[in-house]
């Protein structure tokens, strides 16, 4: 009798837990796997190399999110291009060597450099929005697809470099953090788009 009410006692718990899902949310819970700093670089870098369409060309769009236990929080957004790709081990060796690099520089703005709207009629207001486009920084990016490392560079505070660490994936999302001085959590998503040329002007 006392196995009996142990063994119901540890289903109940089982399923309280999850330990017994519906196939469709075990489905919803498997999504993302195989996703990594690897796999996004290598799709995008496919992306642009693929040969260009006639009057277009491939484009690789960033966007990388950052908060901090303060409440500061930024927003960067920007392009990224193959900025090294790898080469033959040597002469005759058609290996390649070294990794794929996707990198880019971002405009960031910050939710602490704010902004002010003109009052319609009534002058200037002193309602201050964050997100100030006139207070941005330029921040490069770089990721790697052999290596998996992120790393950022603070192009406006010196060329100081930042990498990523505990970077996981989840549903094509990078997810990770930069510890030392400057302590954030940061998510990174990337978008591909083909850009049709623009009108020719005479």
């Amino acid at each position: 009798m006392k196995i009996l009410c142990l063994t119901v006692l540890t289903l109940f718990a089982l399923t309280l837990a999850g330990g017994f899902l519906s196939p469709a949310k075990a489905q919803a819970l498997g999504r993302g796997r195989g996703c990594s700093v690897d796999s996004v670089v290598t799709n995008n870098v496919n992306w642009l190399k693929q040969p260009l369409k006639s009057g277009g060309t491939n484009i690789v769009n960033v966007t990388a999110v950052s908060n901090q236990a303060n409440r500061l929080a930024s927003y960067a957004v920007g392009e990224l291009k193959i900025t090294a790709a790898p080469f033959p081990s040597g002469a005759g060796k058609p290996f390649p060597t070294g990794p794929y690099t996707l990198g880019g520089n971002l405009t960031q703005y910050f939710s602490d450099r704010t902004y002010g709207l003109p009052n319609a009629g009534m002058g200037l207001s002193l309602t201050q929005y964050p997100f100030a486009a006139q207070k941005t920084d330029q921040l490069g990016l770089e990721m790697t697809n052999t290596s998996g490392t992120v790393t950022f560079t603070l192009n406006s505070w010196g060329g100081t470099k930042i990498n990523l660490n505990d970077i996981r994936c989840v549903q094509g999302v990078l997810l990770g953090y930069t510890y030392g001085d400057i302590e954030s959590i940061y998510v990174i998503s990337l978008t591909r788009e083909f850009r049709p040329n623009g009108p020719d002007i005479k």
